[in-house]
């Protein structure tokens, strides 16, 4: 029959759905770019918030044959590449804040945002004033260094 023919096309095609090459570059620029807001304090949970904003606007990141069309596997998917992507994002992070501010490569304070806007904010690297929050953002992000 037909039918039977149709939904066993539809399962195998399901089960060997993978994500492009767009779809997660656009997944890992949404975590940088949410790991390095300004108003950011807890950065274990930054992969739940990256899934809200792409279940929220599908189509800006590439992802509306994912959201919104009753495929549980594909959003799930999604969510474990999010949280595969926003887990190196966080350890990178981690990591350009250590080197930034301890070692060999360490800079001030100033030049680290600088540094870390044109990595986390695709190309940013200006601090006007309206971009002072990141400037006091990373002054707290390193504090702990010189507080103990």
């Amino acid at each position: 029959d037909l039918k039977g023919v149709v939904d066993e096309i539809t399962i195998r095609l399901d089960k060997s759905f993978q994500l492009t090459k767009d779809q997660k570059a656009n997944i890992r620029r949404l975590c940088q770019e949410q790991i390095y807001k300004p108003t950011r304090t807890a950065f274990k949970d930054l992969h739940v918030d990256v899934l809200k904003k792409l279940r929220e606007n599908p189509a800006q990141y590439d992802l509306q044959n994912v959201f919104g069309i009753g495929k549980p596997s594909r959003e799930a998917q999604v969510a474990s590449e999010t949280k595969r992507v926003a887990s190196g994002v966080r350890n990178v992070f981690r990591s350009d804040i250590r080197d930034g501010i301890i070692g060999e490569h360490q800079v001030s304070l100033k030049k680290f945002t600088a540094d870390c806007n044109e990595r986390y904010r695709r190309g940013t690297t200006s601090l006007s004033s309206t971009e002072q929050g990141y400037l006091v953002h990373n002054t707290l992000l390193v504090s702990p260094r010189y507080t103990f």
